[in-house]
């Protein structure tokens, strides 16, 4: 982009003098041109009597199509946009050697039509129409004066003194020997937009000949641009994307006054269509108005952005020092009577150079450098100074053969140089032009009839992602030479894990997780992919390599030979995160109180530890866990804290073999709860030390516990009389509240008494009584001697056996009982003394 001053370049214009001349045209010629399909050539000869190069001056001339193939044309009217027909004259373009070109747009019946020839006498205006032999050409010099006697101004004709031939009669016939014909090897496409002024006074509202104004308009401006750009293999067809003609009887949106200032108008005219006429809905590479709003009909000015960087598309509405910058241009063209595409062609053409990157003459030096205001490539004019363009004394450039004389993008006429336009573009423009257009992408300046060129994929050998994680897939790229904004699509496939994104930012997302699909343009598929829109997660713990294959698609857009395609390969190299171990337990296990009790049925699973070391951990806040270092697993911690270290398959192995045990605390029953941990060590991956627990619940099964009895050895007795049995007592750590059977067996000459008292029941005569109660009773009842020993003439020894029963009250194993014996002696009492 240049600066203001220099991109802003308005275009006043002059004319000399001409002459006329016409002949009838054979319909035999006429017939040949109008038999062409479009891409077809014919070579005709068009010659007079004064014609230096006779009858030997041969045209090849080929017929174009001067619409995209999907044109949009409208009108607009009181309800808004109709669509409009398209022109349906025929359209040739032709050369000859060195700078000489026609253009020709025939209605099809062969009696109308209008051209332009360029040759080494200046720039003609051709007309045909109809007489009595059938149709007549009529020639005459662009700069030639109205027939109400006025002379056309405008920047770009030849010089006012040019020098014209006399009367001429031309004639069409068929040529023997036709030059070689010149193709078109890209294409540009345009938008152009219309006024109410342009409309109502030069076309008086007629949509039909406005119609086909443009399209011999464009017509001739690719007889401009397709010979001159040929030398660096450009060769520009220029083609109607957009049209939009804008009758006075509705309001156009250009509200900006009729010879008003220009730079305003542009401005007008690129935020209009900045704001209404996106380049994604309307492509286009330019965007023209053709406006009337200049206040006198028989001159022409114009005005254009200078583009001298980035791509011609993409200069769509920046703000650029306070104005709409973009790929806009504005010619005011002749309204006069009789003014056609051929009077316009030079204006229209000068702006839309400054839009391809062209300055003016005057403002480019022999290397092609802009702007500059020494050795330039010529010296007509000195008013752009203030743009850093030439400021010296003004010079006409030599008329010798060959020399460039009143190019497209000089002003050599404004001070009288008598300079017609031959040359078009100056050679060294010619150059400019090739370097930006081969700037440009496929899809602003298309190549044409060439084979669909294959996309390329640009990826690394490989990517790494993370385990489990989402990761973006980035780094990956495409390429398509001629892929223009056409659609793309993009499959990245994987036997393993699954590609994911969703559709935004201009991309279409389907396909599968296994084979996903991105479609868009090649810009939109670059930006989604490095916006790490697109992403890979590995199938669950997987950490295997993985091959994703990347396959571009161009769907054959453009050109011939279908649909194209690379394939490429990523491996990718899977960052392995440690994954935590697990394990599975039962909820509870049952043992058997004071009894060491295998504890089986736990298994650790870990999917990456491999054959590195975990620790097992079993942790009781009761009892004890016990094991005994074996089999490749060494025991440690405590007893309630038991730990076990050793690979996976061992410690599972060593616990499957009920080699670790839990034993109660001494006669405790109550319910336990076993936390059993597993730490991997962090042996494998990423992200440390990971592990897993458990909780088992331990259920005690209890035992029945044995009674106890605790008396005294030895007792002496009265040999006769009444005894307490004292000294005894009972316990039972799970009697609780059940009922116990203790049973005293006395030796002969005793007798065991006792009596139902304090909840205990006494049964049994003579020395052997039984109690029935609770412990706590039992033990009441024996503290307080309620049990008594009757002796009568006992002298001893004997043993009193004391027996406890506890009747299985708690637990299993039945009942359980304990006695005690204790050793009795009888007391003789001599004269009153023991």
């Amino acid at each position: 982009m240049s600066s203001v001053l220099a991109a802003l370049l308005a275009l006043p214009i002059a004319a000399g003098a001409q002459n006329f001349a016409d002949d009838t045209l054979p319909a035999a010629a006429t017939g040949q041109l109008l038999r062409l399909e479009p891409g077809q050539s014919a070579s005709i000869i068009l010659q007079s009597q004064d014609l230096a190069r006779g009858s030997n001056a041969a045209w090849t001339l080929r017929r174009i199509e001067v619409y995209a193939d999907d044109a949009q044309l409208w009108v607009m009217g009181p309800k808004g946009r109709v669509p409009s027909p398209r022109s349906l004259q025929r359209h040739y373009v032709g050369y000859r050697s060195g700078h000489e070109r026609i253009a020709l747009s025939l209605a099809p019946d062969g009696h109308f039509g209008e051209g332009l020839l360029l040759d080494e006498e200046g720039s003609w205006s051709l007309n045909l129409t109809p007489d009595t032999a059938g149709a007549r050409w009529q020639r005459r010099a662009t700069e030639a004066k109205t027939p109400d006697g006025h002379q056309p101004s405008s920047d770009c004709f030849g010089g006012l003194d040019s020098p014209r031939a006399p009367l001429q009669n031309l004639h069409l016939q068929a040529a023997a020997t036709p030059d070689a014909v010149q193709v078109a090897t890209r294409k540009v496409t345009l938008a152009i937009d219309t006024d109410n002024e342009l409309m109502q006074q030069k076309f008086a509202n007629d949509t039909t000949a406005a119609s086909n104004y443009l399209a011999a308009l464009v017509t001739q401006m690719s007889a401009i641009y397709e010979q001159d750009s040929a030398a660096g293999g450009g060769q520009i067809k220029l083609e109607i994307g957009t049209q939009i003609l804008r009758p006075s009887t509705t309001t156009d949106p250009y509200p900006s006054a009729v010879g008003g200032d220009q730079v305003a108008q542009l401005n007008e005219f690129g935020a209009f269509w900045m704001g209404n006429y996106p380049y994604a809905t309307y492509p286009r590479a330019f965007a023209l108005m053709i406006s009337g709003k200049f206040s006198n009909a028989n001159s022409a000015a114009g005005i254009a952005w200078l583009i001298t960087s980035g791509s011609y598309c993409a200069a769509t509405g920046q703000n650029f020092g306070g104005q709409t910058f973009g790929h806009y241009s504005v010619s005011r063209v002749f309204k006069f009577a009789g003014s056609n595409a051929s009077h316009d062609v030079i204006l229209v053409a000068h702006e839309l150079g400054h839009n391809f990157g062209l300055a003016h003459t005057h403002c480019t030096d022999t290397s092609g450098n802009q702007p500059r205001a020494t050795s330039t490539l010529d010296q007509c004019f000195a008013g752009e100074a203030g743009a850093g363009c030439y400021s010296g004394a003004t010079s006409c450039p030599s008329s010798g053969p060959g020399a460039p004389k009143g190019t497209l993008m000089s002003y050599c006429h404004v001070n009288g140089c008598g300079s017609p336009n031959v040359g078009v573009v100056h050679p060294v423009q010619v150059t400019v032009l090739n370097n930006r257009i081969a700037s440009q992408p496929s899809s602003c300046v298309v190549p044409i009839n060439s084979n669909n060129q294959p996309p390329t994929i640009t990826a690394p050998s490989s990517l790494s992602v993370t385990e489990d994680v989402s990761s973006a897939l980035t780094g990956i790229s495409f390429t398509d030479p001629d892929a223009g904004n056409g659609s793309l699509t993009a499959t990245f496939s994987v036997a393993s894990g699954s590609v994911s994104a969703t559709s935004s930012a201009g991309v279409t997302v389907g396909g599968s997780s296994t084979a996903r699909t991105l479609n868009g343009s090649l810009t939109n598929l670059n930006a989604f992919i490095a916006a790490s829109k697109l992403s890979y997660t590995t199938a669950l713990n997987a950490t295997a390599t993985v091959s994703l294959t990347v396959n571009v698609n161009d769907n054959g857009n453009t050109g011939s030979g279908g649909a194209q395609s690379d394939t490429e390969t990523v491996s990718l190299i899977v960052n392995a995160v440690n994954d935590p171990p697990s394990v599975a337990a039962p909820a509870s296990i049952t043992v058997t109180e004071d009894v060491p009790t295998a504890v089986t049925g736990i298994v650790f699973s870990d999917l990456d530890a491999g054959s590195g070391n975990l620790t097992a951990t079993f942790s009781v806040a009761s009892g004890s866990v016990s094991a005994t270092s074996s089999a490749g697993v060494t025991v440690g911690g405590s007893s309630t804290a038991l730990t076990l270290n050793g690979s996976l398959t061992n410690l599972n192995a060593f616990i499957a073999a009920s080699k670790l045990s839990y034993t109660t605390a001494s006669n405790a029953t109550t319910a336990v709860i076993l936390t059993v941990t597993l730490n991997d060590n962090g042996n494998t991956g990423s992200g440390g030390a990971q592990s897993g627990s458990a909780a088992i619940g331990i259920n005690v099964s209890a035992v029945n516990d044995a009674p106890s009895v605790a008396a005294p050895a030895q007792r002496l007795l009265p040999s006769t009389g009444v005894s307490a049995v004292s000294g005894i007592s009972f316990s039972d750590v799970d009697a609780a509240s059940g009922s116990l059977s203790v049973t005293l067996s006395a030796p002969p000459l005793i007798a065991v008494a006792g009596t139902d008292s304090g909840g205990v029941t006494t049964s049994g005569s003579g020395s052997t009584r039984n109690f029935q109660g609770t412990l706590s009773n039992l033990n009441a009842y024996f503290g307080g001697g309620q049990a008594t020993l009757v002796t009568t003439g006992f002298i001893g020894p004997g043993n009193l056996s004391i027996d406890i029963n506890d009747n299985g009250n708690t637990g299993s194993g039945g009942a359980k009982n304990a006695n005690a014996t204790i050793t009795l002696h009888g007391i003789l009492y001599a004269d009153g003394f023991e």
